[in-house]
C-alpha cells in the first residue's frame, strides 16, 4: 500500500511550501485566526501600555586647556592638544555624582506616584501576599535614588578622533529631556569654573603664604644680626655698596693719618732746616725736594704693597729708597746749627712729631683691638651674610609671584557649547508604527504555525491508522511530485533520479518484487489529506 502525503516529505520547493501553507490556512481558518488574533490583540496592548520615553541631545567642544601659572617660562601651553584620554575623562567628569546632584537640585525629579486605591484594596483582602513594595520616604534614599536614575539615562559620547562631546538624555516627557540635557552642560560648566577658581585661590594662597614665609625670615635674620650687633657693641659702616667693620675703618683712618703726620714732619723739618742754615740754601732746597720725593715714595710703596704684599720685591726695593733718603734727611739736620734755628721750627717741628707719635700709638691701640674682636666680628658677619642671602631669596620669590599673576589665564569653562539641546518633537520610544508592524506579522506567522502543526498530526494521524489497519501493510510513503506542463509524472523518476519520489517508487518496486504470488495482491494509492486526489 502506498501513502501520499505533501507535508511528510521534502518539498519541491518554496514556492510548493508556500501552497502547501496556504492550503492548510483555507482548511483551518478558525484554528488560524484563533491564534493570530489574540497574538495581535496581545501585542497592540503591550504596545498601547509601554512608557513614552523622549531623547534630548546637545553637542559641546572641548576648550583648550589653561596654562599652568606655575610651569616655566615657555612651557605653559605645551602639549596641551596631545591628550588623547582628555575627552573620556570629560566624559566620565560629566557623568560624575556632582553634576548629577547639582542638576536635581536645580530640576527637582517628580514625586513617586502613589499606590491606587484598587491596588490598595488588594493588598488589603490578600493581606499582604501579593503587593507592590511601599514607596521610599527616606529623603537621603530618594535622592541617591533619583542621582542613579538619571546617570543611567544619561550617556556622554566623545566623537572619534576630535574634541566633540554628544551629551543625550532620556526622559519622560519632552520638555524634561530638554532641561535636563542643557542643565548637565550648564551644571559641569560651573563646576569647571568652581574647580579652577578654587586651584587659582590655592596657587594665590600658597605664593601669600610662601611670601609671608620669606619675608618673616628675612626680618628675623636681620633682628638676630642687629641684637648680636647691640649686644657685642659692634658698629658697621657703609662705604659704597660693602660693609666695613668700624674697627677696620678706624684703623685704616689712623693708618692715614699716620701717613699724612709723617709727611708733615718730613716738610717740618726740611723747613727747620732750611732757617737755622740761612748759608746753606742749597743744601735746604735738596732737603725739600728730598722731603717731597720721599711722600711720592711712601705713597707708591703703599699701592704696591696694597696690591702685591709687603714681599713684592718692588715694594722691598722702595723700601730701601725710602730708608736711605730718610736716612739722608737726618743726617743733613744734625749737621745744621740747633741753636741758630729759629722758635718757631723747632716747636713746629716737635708737635708734627708728637702728633706722629700718637698716631703710632693709636694705631697700636686698634689693632689690637682688632685682634680682640675678630671672632665676634666673624660671627657678626656671618649673620648678616644670612641676612642678605634671606633678603634676595625673598625680593626674587616676590619677582616671581609678580610674573605668576601676570601669567595667571582667565578662568574659562572646560567645553563650550556647539548646540544646545532641542525639545524632540516625537518620542524616541516606542516606535509605535515599526511595533505594530512587528505583531501583525508575529500574529500571522504564530497563526500559520499553528495551522501548518494542525496539518502535520492530522497525516500523520491518518498515515498511522492506514498502518494500523488489520491485514493492510504500508509499502511506502510518496512525496507529492508537483505537476509541470508539458511533462507527466511518470517522467519524474528518470529526470531526477535522486529525488525522494524516484527513491520512493524505487523501494514500492522493491517491496512488489519481494511479495510472493501464490494470491492474487491489490495495491491501494491514497492520500492524507483532503481535497489532495484519491485513487
Amino acid at each position: 500500500m502506498a501513502l501520499n502525503y505533501g507535508a511528510s516529505g521534502e518539498p519541491a520547493g518554496m514556492g510548493f511550501a508556500t501552497v502547501q501553507s496556504w492550503r492548510a490556512v483555507t482548511r483551518h481558518k478558525l484554528l488560524f485566526f484563533g491564534c493570530a488574533i489574540p497574538v495581535f490583540l496581545t501585542g497592540a496592548l503591550v504596545v498601547a501600555v509601554l512608557p513614552v520615553s523622549y531623547h534630548a541631545s546637545a553637542t559641546v567642544e572641548i576648550a583648550a586647556q589653561s596654562a599652568d601659572p606655575l610651569a616655566p617660562d615657555g612651557a605653559q601651553q605645551a602639549d596641551q592638544y596631545q591628550d588623547n584620554d582628555l575627552p573620556s575623562t570629560v566624559a566620565a567628569m560629566m557623568r560624575s555624582r556632582d553634576v548629577a546632584e547639582a542638576v536635581l537640585a536645580q530640576v527637582p525629579p517628580a514625586p513617586p506616584r502613589p499606590t491606587p486605591k484598587m491596588m490598595q484594596n488588594f493588598c488589603a483582602w490578600t493581606q499582604g501576599a501579593i503587593c507592590p513594595a511601599a514607596p521610599v520616604t527616606n529623603p537621603q534614599l530618594l535622592r541617591e535614588a533619583a542621582i542613579g536614575g538619571l546617570l543611567k539615562n544619561l550617556t556622554v559620547t566623545p566623537e572619534a578622533h576630535s574634541r566633540i562631546l554628544d551629551v543625550d538624555v532620556t526622559a519622560g516627557s519632552a520638555a524634561l529631556a530638554q532641561v535636563l540635557t542643557n542643565a548637565v552642560v550648564e551644571n559641569y560648566q560651573q563646576s569647571s569654573v568652581l574647580q579652577q577658581a578654587e586651584q587659582s585661590d590655592h596657587a594665590a594662597d600658597w605664593l601669600q603664604t610662601r611670601t609671608n614665609e620669606l619675608q618673616q625670615r628675612w626680618l628675623s635674620a636681620v633682628q638676630t644680626a642687629d641684637h648680636y650687633r647691640i649686644a657685642n657693641n659692634i658698629t658697621d659702616t657703609k662705604q659704597g655698596g660693602s660693609e666695613v667693620p668700624l674697627i677696620d675703618q678706624q684703623l685704616q683712618d689712623a693708618a692715614a693719618s699716620l701717613e699724612t703726620a709723617q709727611t708733615q714732619l718730613i716738610l717740618a723739618q726740611a723747613q727747620h732746616h732750611a732757617g737755622n742754615a740761612g748759608h746753606a740754601q742749597p743744601e735746604t732746597a735738596l732737603a725739600a725736594a728730598t722731603a717731597g720725593m720721599l711722600v711720592q715714595l711712601e705713597s707708591t710703596r703703599d699701592e704696591l704693597a696694597g696690591e702685591f704684599g709687603p714681599n713684592y720685591p718692588k715694594v722691598k726695593t722702595l723700601n730701601t729708597q725710602i730708608a736711605a733718603l730718610q736716612n739722608h734727611l737726618g743726617s743733613a739736620a744734625s749737621d745744621g746749627d740747633p741753636e741758630s734755628g729759629l722758635e718757631g721750627g723747632q716747636i713746629s717741628v716737635a708737635a708734627a712729631q708728637a702728633q706722629v707719635n700718637q698716631l703710632t700709638a693709636r694705631l697700636d691701640t686698634l689693632s689690637g683691638q682688632a685682634s680682640q674682636q675678630g671672632a665676634m666680628q666673624a660671627q657678626y658677619e656671618i649673620l648678616q651674610a644670612e641676612a642678605d642671602n634671606a633678603r634676595k631669596a625673598y625680593s626674587t620669590f616676590v619677582e616671581h609671584a609678580a610674573e605668576v599673576a601676570d601669567r595667571t589665564a582667565l578662568v574659562e569653562p572646560t567645553v563650550t557649547v556647539v548646540s544646545e539641546a532641542g525639545l524632540p518633537l516625537q518620542p524616541s520610544f516606542p516606535n509605535r508604527p515599526s511595533l505594530m508592524l512587528g505583531v501583525l506579522l508575529l500574529s500571522l506567522i504564530a497563526g500559520a504555525v499553528a495551522a501548518l502543526t494542525r496539518e502535520s498530526l492530522a497525516r500523520g494521524l491518518a498515515g498511522t491508522g492506514l498502518g494500523q489497519t488489520e491485514g493492510i501493510p504500508l509499502l511506502a510513503g510518496l512525496p507529492f511530485v508537483p505537476a509541470q506542463q508539458g511533462r507527466q509524472v511518470s517522467r519524474h523518476v528518470l529526470d531526477e533520479p535522486y529525488s525522494p519520489a524516484s527513491d520512493a517508487m524505487r523501494g514500492i518496486a522493491h517491496s512488489l518484487s519481494l511479495l510472493a504470488v501464490a494470491q492474487g495482491r491489490s495495491v491501494l494509492v491514497t492520500s492524507a489529506g483532503a481535497r489532495e486526489g484519491r485513487s
